[in-house]
Parts: C-alpha cells; structure tokens; sequence
C-alpha cells in the first residue's frame, strides 16, 4: 500500500495541537524523519511513481486519486492528511469506497460525438460529464472516442471530472483497465442515464468564459505539466515574446523541469518571458490573492478546466481556452 504523501499543513496542524510551533524547514525534517518521501507533486503517476493494478493507496489530491482508480486500476479513496499519515503507520486503509467491487462500476455512460484535439477538450468534457451527474459514487463510462487518448489527455479528463463533480473514478471502454467491454465497465448493471455530448456541447464551454480577452494572466497548471505538454508548448512559444501587460506562468514538477532543461525545452519557454515554477501548483500559492491584486491581476486564462473551477475563490475572472488560443493571448501573435 502506497500512502499519500503528508503534506506540511497537515503536519502543523498536529504539531500546534500539541503545542508546537514549528517552521516549515523543521516540519520537512521531521517528515523524512519518518521516513516520507517529499515529491510536492500532483503528478507523481507520471514522475515518481505509478501504483500497479488493484495496488490499495492512501492517496488524497483530487487529480491523482481519480488517475490511480481509473487509468491505473489501483484502489483509492479521497483520503485527507492525518488519514495518510495513520494508513503510513498501520499499513491499512478503511475497506470502503473504491475499495469495493461494487463502487467501481460505471453509472452512467457518456457517449462522445466530437473530435477532442486540445487538453482543453478533455476538460471541456469532464465539465459537461461532470454537471450532468455529480456525485462522489458516480463514475461515468466514456465511449466514442476516435482514438486512444493519452496520459496527459487522461489527466485532464480526471481532474475535471474530480473537481465539478467530486468523482473519483471514471472508465474509457476499451482503454481504462476496468473497462475491455462497456459491459465489464458497467458490472452487468444497466445504465442509470446516457449523456450524449457533441462538438456544440464542447464548443458552449469556451463560450461560457469572457469574450474578447485581454489576458493579464496565462497559467498552464493544474494538474502540473508533464515533459511532453512543456515540450509542445516549448515548440508553441519559440522566437515569441509574452506582451507586455500580460504574465505568462507555467508549474511542474521539479524532476520534469529539470529535464526539460537537459532537453532544451525550458530555454524557449523562459526566453519568450514565462515563469516557470517547479514543486507548486498555481491555486494553491501562499499568498495568491494577495498576488492578484498587488499586480492588478483581474482577467485569468487557462487551458485547465480545473483551474477555471477552482480559481474563482481567489477574486479572478477566468476563461477556459485551447492551448493555441491561450499563446496567442499571451503573445498578441498566431501561433
């Protein structure tokens, strides 16, 4: 069983309750004293490591919980820091949830009739899949699909699905472990609805956003970026420079980044005038709001769904975007 890394809020939460006041260095040493990993990843299936099928986990981010149950056929509830840190302990998770057969069948079926070329799409359907039906138990079968999608696509799918609808496992008939045949994905139960959404459907999505932009801020993040979505935005932004007036952010994790340098895929992006940062995700900076206004930030644009769902908290006025649209927000150019 592979626990989900303790994170450091958690961990001065239970110091304070004992009365400690500890700093974020001390709180780090007193992790790897015990012998936790710290990665800061919410890709850690793509970078640091990939849980084998029906392997039971203590994980808790939204995006890894629901990437591990689905692509990977690993176990995992929504589990929270001090759950972890006694899974870590005991080497045991409570039997419930997706720990069960009986939770990890399909309910619903969405049935695809649209070409999703950008991660926005995947996104852009796990919105629309998502509103449809939400809820924790819920775990729609997507079917229709042209071709097979990736990993990143997979990832995108996920996160959004997990964000606007609380779902924590999804199946994709044909390619999800789970799912060889929309029977075996559906656990011999008849579908409770069918969903059908199409090129209008995914098109409404972006429609939903602002209009004309003028972007102040373009993020690419949540989930972190994988080697390959940095090197085909790499490619996007060579021999450009990010306008004035607008900030252009991307995060990853930092075995990705530095990779990506090795690679030569970090010299373009940085050269164009992006930041790139390395062990965070944007919506959960310290100090984000704070952020916005000293820079008079008010217009977000993204290619993240999640980060559309997520960020408003924050005061930003936000716009799901295909990555090519997101560039030449962030470059006043075609792309």
């Amino acid at each position: 069983m592979d626990p989900e890394p303790l994170t450091l809020d958690t961990l001065r939460t239970l110091a304070r309750a004992r009365g400690l006041d500890l700093s974020d260095a001390e709180l780090a040493g007193l992790l790897r004293s015990m012998g936790v990993t710290t990665t800061n990843t919410c890709i850690k299936y793509q970078t640091i490591y990939e849980p084998y099928f029906g392997e039971r986990l203590a994980w808790g981010d939204t995006g890894t919980v629901i990437y591990a149950n689905s692509v990977l056929g690993a176990r995992s509830n929504f589990e929270s820091g001090p759950a972890a840190l006694a899974a870590s302990i005991t080497g045991r998770v409570p039997e419930f949830g997706f720990h069960l057969d009986t939770h990890r069948r399909g309910t619903f079926i969405v049935e695809v009739d649209a070409q999703l070329v950008d991660i926005a799409d995947w996104g852009a359907l796990g919105k629309l899949a998502a509103e449809e039906r939400s809820g924790y138990f819920e775990v729609p079968v997507f079917v229709g699909f042209e071709r097979e999608p990736s990993s990143d696509q997979l990832k995108h799918l996920g996160a959004s699905l997990a964000s606007y609808g609380s779902m924590a496992m999804f199946h994709v008939v044909g390619v999800t472990p789970e799912a060889p045949t929309l029977e075996a994905a559906l656990g011999g139960r008849p579908p409770a609805a069918v969903v059908r959404v199409g090129a209008d459907e995914i098109e409404r999505v972006y429609v939903d956003g602002a209009g004309e932009l003028d972007a102040d801020l373009v993020v690419f993040s949540a989930p972190q970026l994988s080697l390959h979505e940095l090197e085909r935005l790499a490619e996007r932004f060579a021999g450009a420079r990010v306008r004035p007036g607008t900030r252009v952010i991307i995060t990853t994790e930092t075995g990705v980044l530095a990779a990506a340098r090795r690679l030569g895929y970090a010299r373009p992006l940085e050269e164009a005038g992006v930041t790139i940062l390395s062990g965070v995700c944007f919506y959960i900076l310290l100090g984000l709001g704070e952020l916005r206004a000293r820079n008079n930030w008010r217009t977000l644009v993204t290619n993240s769904a999640k980060l559309v769902n997520v960020i408003g908290a924050h005061g930003f006025e936000t716009a799901l975007r295909r990555t090519d649209e997101c560039v030449r927000l962030a470059t006043g150019s075609g792309t």
